[in-house]
């Protein structure tokens, strides 16, 4: 038994030598401690705005193609997207055209009050096409997501359609 013991620590020592601590130890120990819940992947930003903290994500609805999850900031939080939000070109408090909107419409998303709008084009592997809105707008495209900001509620709206093929 203790051999069993002394043999281990001696692996693993030699492990520690062998490889930089940051490169073995450290990613081993934080994936242990870090939260997997599934809000932990769902999303980090939208252009250069960037989503840092929340105060809670939720699933709002699922349908054939696409999910669309409410996000929700608290007032420090959401003076800091509204800032970023004001810096990126690619948001604009000018609303989608009809076809992008249903599909907030889908899951209730109604009154929208102060808020601003993201639409990006994007090919299957999540890789961005088209960011131009004029151009989004006014022709068919199968893969993109979307976000809506809505500044009076503080809530990030995300919705990401794509089809298989």
């Amino acid at each position: 038994m203790i051999k069993n013991i002394l043999v281990i620590m001696l692996i693993l020592l030699a492990i520690i030598f062998i490889y930089p601590i940051q490169t073995a130890i450290v990613p081993a120990v934080v994936s242990i401690f870090m939260n997997n819940n599934s809000d932990s992947n769902l999303i980090r930003g939208f252009g250069e705005v960037r989503i840092e903290s929340y105060e809670r994500c939720e699933k709002i609805g699922t349908e054939a193609y696409g999910e669309c999850y409410a996000i929700y900031f608290n007032e420090e939080q959401a003076n800091k997207i509204k800032m970023q939000i004001n810096n990126d070109e690619n948001w604009t408090s000018k609303p989608f055209k009809d076809k992008f909107i249903d599909d907030y419409k889908k899951f209730n998303i109604n009154n929208l009050g102060e808020s601003y709008y993201y639409l990006v084009e994007i090919d299957r592997d999540y890789n961005i096409i088209e960011t131009n809105r004029d151009i989004l707008d006014n022709r068919k495209i199968e893969w993109y997501k979307t976000a809506i900001y809505n500044s009076n509620k503080k809530i990030l709206y995300y919705y990401c359609k794509h089809y298989e093929k």
